[in-house]
């Protein structure tokens, strides 16, 4: 799930009614500085909440969510921290790391979804968090679902909400 301080920050800013990006760490082999999961929110004047370890990996999570904030197009974003990389960049670590940075609108959706989200991590509800990264069949990067473990969806998936419930569930057990 989403990181308290990450999904904090979210409802604050929901409510205030500013947008923001939200950077996900969706993909990570090797060693990398944080896992998939990992979220880092960059607001509109520039400042942040949460982290994907640091570095000069987040230095460019940074830029690409700025510029998604000002075309509002979600970006995927790979990295590859060669060793070359990381001696040249004083890195500790090195492998690879694939990012979805999606612009995240005040109004519509976003509130009710991240509001049930904070309410599921508050209770205690068991779920999956799934998130569309790239489709080749018109879904949008960036949708999101929440599917819970008696089956109940809170968000969309551009279409792909029955293959998320069967997965979720298998995944649930």
């Amino acid at each position: 799930m989403i990181p308290n301080d990450v999904l904090s920050e979210m409802v604050r800013l929901l409510e205030a009614g500013e947008g923001f990006a939200l950077a996900t760490l969706v993909d990570t082999h090797g060693s990398t500085p944080q896992k998939e999961g990992a979220r880092l929110i960059v607001r509109a004047d520039g400042g942040m909440a949460g982290t994907l370890g640091g570095g000069c990996i987040e230095a460019e999570a940074w830029e690409a969510a700025r510029e998604v904030l000002r075309a509002g197009t979600p970006r995927v974003l790979d990295f590859e921290l060669t060793e070359d990389i990381a001696v040249d960049y004083g890195l500790a670590c090195g492998g690879r790391e694939k990012m979805l940075v999606v612009p995240v609108q005040a109004g519509g959706g976003a509130m009710s979804f991240v509001r049930a989200l904070r309410d599921a991590m508050q209770s205690g509800r068991r779920g999956m968090l799934m998130t569309v990264v790239r489709a080749d069949d018109g879904a949008a990067a960036g949708a999101s679902a929440a599917v819970w473990g008696d089956g109940a969806i809170d968000g969309t998936l551009a279409g792909l909400e029955d293959e998320a419930v069967t997965r979720a569930r298998k995944a649930l057990g």
